[in-house]
């Protein structure tokens, strides 16, 4: 499809120059967890990986041209390549390499094959640990603040996993559901480490990863807040965006701010962070941009006209003496074991 109907499209389409190195980079850390990029231009210092490997999962990228663009939608392309790539070794000595995945397995080379379509099959191949390892770790880490191995995405002999035999059995189960996303976040959601409570005492006051210990999961550790979250809670607080706005001005400010605040405080491919690192952009846009500028504002409509024209001070969401609407309650489901 077209970058319009399908994400992936532009993804993809914006990691292609340079001969598709960074396709080659991202694609293996998102799907295979394996931090290739250095073994580019040597083997790599810390394991067995080595340069030819990188190239010749480079070769499944090599013949995905754009199509299209120049401001409407465009697609990927496939022309065809037969597989053989060229690389410069350390030695000086050309090499060659021809497509092959990671772990070595070969795959048939003509011209009415598609590479992607096979590096694809290879990912997703049942009896291939790196994908569901892969996943299992990076979601574990959405919602436990910390995966098994930091990062999530740097798994290898290298980077043993905190909890080798909780991660296997999770990436098995994972499997066998047919890669059921849902049901993998149902496990976790329902497993003890995530329902604990972030509070610690002399019991586990060493199990502190913001310290660089490994995470030990004896209680929930608190979050940082992506780019969203930060942004929501600042105009839930304030309304900055509706001071003297109308409803589709204030929506369109919204947006703007938005991609400010992604761009600010997002990492380079908006993936997710566990600890904080203050940027001068990022004070900048707290102390002197749109949002806070317009939350500090006096215009009708702002917090502060409104806490100015409050007869206590106090800002209240409801009219004096209205209720408070009952809270819908429901009964909490059973945990879903991983046979279900």
């Amino acid at each position: 499809g077209t970058n319009e109907e399908n994400g992936a499209v532009g993804f993809l389409a914006s990691h292609l120059n340079n001969n598709a190195v960074p396709a080659t980079s991202i694609s293996s850390r998102i799907f295979l967890g394996m931090q290739v990029q250095c073994t580019q231009c040597h083997n790599h210092p810390f394991n067995d990986w080595k340069q030819s490997q990188f190239w010749s999962m480079n070769a499944f990228f090599r013949g995905t041209r754009r199509l299209g663009g120049g401001g409407g939608a465009f697609r990927l392309t496939d022309e065809p390549s037969t597989g053989v790539v060229y690389f410069d070794p350390r030695s000086g000595i050309k090499q060659a390499t021809v497509r092959r995945f990671v772990d070595g397995t070969d795959v048939k080379i003509d011209e009415q094959t598609r590479p992607r379509q096979q590096l694809a099959k290879l990912i997703t191949d049942p009896s291939k640990p790196y994908m569901g390892r892969t996943a299992v770790n990076r979601m574990w880490g959405h919602f436990c603040g910390y995966g098994f191995t930091r990062r999530v995405d740097d798994m290898g002999p290298h980077n043993p996993p905190s909890h080798p035999e909780l991660l296997v059995y999770l990436a098995e189960q994972f499997k066998l559901s047919g890669h059921d996303s849902k049901r993998l976040i149902r496990w976790i959601t329902a497993c003890d480490a995530y329902n604990l409570t972030s509070r610690f005492g002399e019991g586990n006051a060493e199990d502190d990863p913001g310290s660089g210990t490994t995470p030990l999961f004896s209680r929930m550790y608190p979050k940082q807040f992506r780019a969203e979250q930060l942004y929501d809670s600042l105009i839930i607080a304030t309304s900055a965006h509706k001071v003297g706005r109308t409803f589709e001005a204030a929506q369109n400010q919204r947006r703007t701010w938005l991609r400010q605040f992604v761009q600010t405080f997002g990492t380079d491919e908006n993936d997710e962070t566990t600890t904080f690192n203050g940027t001068i952009p990022q004070a900048l846009v707290m102390m002197n941009g749109g949002l806070t500028r317009s939350a500090l504002s006096t215009e009708p409509g702002s917090l502060l006209q409104r806490v100015i024209d409050s007869p206590d001070g106090e800002i209240r969401s409801r009219p004096s003496g209205e209720k408070r609407p009952r809270r819908k309650t429901s009964r909490r489901r059973k945990p879903l074991t991983p046979a279900q």
